[in-house]
């Protein structure tokens, strides 16, 4: 039997502002590599679930 799914704690205090910062900063200025990354795992996947 599958164990129950539990939910996510909320961030608080500095995390929640560290966590903010963060997206904030992403949404402004992107990670290349992790840009690189998502498309070539797209890619990836779109060549395996053609087959």
């Amino acid at each position: 039997m599958a164990k129950p799914i539990e939910p996510t704690p909320v961030l608080k205090g500095e995390d929640a502002e560290r966590f903010y910062e963060m997206l904030d900063k992403e949404e402004r200025q992107p990670d290349q590599k992790r840009i690189e990354f998502i498309k070539k795992s797209i890619s990836v996947f779109e060549t395996v679930s053609r087959r």
